[in-house]
């Protein structure tokens, strides 16, 4: 095989093997952001979950808080004491406030712990979005290489086609007798 075929053939495989490994390397940039956009809409369906939890705890403190004021009052009730007193009136006020405040609580913890995996939910999605860019970077760049490899491969072969042809008039030439000094 002449080496100006040789240098055609590895510039053909040159081409191929980078195209190749460029469409691998986009399918794994795909892949890593699907990845990422599974991962978010996971994390923002718990944190969803996290704030129904929430709200419903508040709720039950709520009621729980209810019912203890109506426990107390039954108690002050039945010791003697007027519900409509000063002083069972501040225990009502001091329970329901301390009751609200546990609900507060309750909620604002919730919301943050939502607000956390909403936040990991972005970075997530974000960072499967900049993984994709990153190997499409990636497989231009490799491509890039394989054409410049191609384009050497090329230039070796037009070159080894030249020499061959100059080596066979130098040949041709000197079986004539001449002497060929790379006259044209």
């Amino acid at each position: 095989m002449p080496a100006s075929a040789m240098y055609a053939v590895m510039g053909a495989n040159s081409l191929i093997s980078s195209n190749a490994q460029a469409n691998a390397m986009e399918a794994q940039g795909e892949y890593q952001k699907k990845v990422g956009e599974m991962n978010a809409r996971s994390l923002s369906s718990q944190a969803e979950d996290v704030e129904l939890r929430g709200n419903a705890a508040a709720l039950r403190r709520q009621q729980q808080t209810l019912k203890l004021d109506a426990s107390q009052r039954v108690a002050m009730a039945a010791s003697g004491v007027s519900v409509e007193s000063e002083m069972a009136q501040n225990v009502s006020d001091d329970t329901a406030a301390i009751g609200m405040a546990d609900a507060d609580a309750i909620r604002t913890n919730a919301w943050r712990q939502a607000w956390g995996m909403k936040s990991d939910a972005s970075n997530s999605a974000l960072q499967g979005e900049f993984q994709k860019m990153a190997s499409q970077n990636t497989a231009r760049n490799t491509m890039t290489t394989g054409v410049n490899e191609a384009a050497g491969y090329g230039l070796k072969a037009y070159v080894a086609e030249g020499d061959r042809k100059e080596l066979k008039k130098r040949k041709a030439n000197q079986s004539q007798g001449g002497n060929y000094e790379g006259e044209v």
